[in-house]
């Protein structure tokens, strides 16, 4: 049996959600903002000590000055990258305060299908996957691992539904997310580790997808994403074959598949809408 938890999935629900990100948002700007004035005034003391000791000893003066200019060249650098990081988090709420309202989605539950494989098929058009292909997709903590794997699983093989996955590209982790949330119950702790937190944390932001992709979320992803790529992120080759907007394209065919999937309790088959 697959038993999972009850999720609010109301308008009620999600305002004070936005709300609350709102909040955290701008407090996240002021703290930036005072990391910027903490850096200036260090960058300012550390110039004077800089004079202070070329005048109490010459000879030193220059290695003292290449020392200050390179302190306050590796400090403009953490400015710059703290100032990126508010820009990308005020983005963000501006995204989340002007989305338009989705209509509420009610997924079928897991203990509706034979397995999570079979729970997972409903998210995709008809595809060749082994029964039980998937069932790992629930056990596993790694999200790069499961990725890979459920790409060998369905990658290559006969039917539509692996021609969509193949066009992805990135979104095929977004993917996964929303099919883990709609049929794992009580799944292990999710693990999804990236170099550096300049970004936010992908972990957490996997794990705030739903059985069907909301809008925020799927925003929120895609913001990190590009931030990741353009701090030189190792991403796997595979997520840069297909163009941004034919990924961009598949999942959107994905989500409209996720928000009116259905179950065929025993039955192998999918249930594209």
């Amino acid at each position: 049996m697959y038993i999972r938890p009850v999720e609010a999935t109301d308008a009620a629900t999600e305002r004070p959600r936005s709300r609350a990100r709102s909040r955290e948002a701008l407090v996240g700007f002021g703290a930036v903002a005072l990391l910027v004035v903490a850096a200036v005034v260090s960058i300012s003391f550390g110039l004077r000590r800089a004079r202070a000791a070329a005048r109490s000893d010459p000879s030193a003066a220059l290695l003292h000055r290449q020392a200050a200019e390179r302190r306050k060249g590796e400090q403009a650098v953490a400015m710059v990258a703290s100032l990126a990081t508010a820009v990308d988090s005020l983005s963000r709420l501006k995204t989340i305060g002007v989305g338009a309202a989705e209509p509420p989605v009610t997924p079928p539950e897991p203990t509706e299908f034979a397995s999570p494989t079979n729970c997972m098929l409903s998210y995709l058009p008809e595809v060749d996957v082994p029964a039980n292909g998937l069932d790992f997709v629930c056990e596993e903590t790694d999200f790069w691992t499961i990725e890979l794997k459920v790409r060998a699983q369905v990658v290559n093989r006969t039917g539509d539904g692996s021609r969509l996955w193949s066009r992805l590209g990135r979104y095929s982790i977004a993917a996964l997310a929303s099919m883990r949330k709609g049929c794992c119950a009580d799944p292990p702790y999710l693990q999804a580790k990236v170099a550096g937190l300049w970004c936010g944390i992908l972990r957490d932001t996997l794990r705030g997808f739903q059985a069907a992709p909301e809008q925020a979320t799927v925003h929120e992803f895609e913001t990190m994403m590009t931030c990741l790529e353009l701090r030189g992120m190792h991403l796997p080759a595979h997520f840069s074959v297909t163009p941004p907007e034919r990924a961009h394209e598949a999942f959107a065919e994905f989500v409209a598949i996720a928000r009116h999937r259905k179950s065929k309790q025993g039955d192998g088959a999918n249930s594209p809408p």
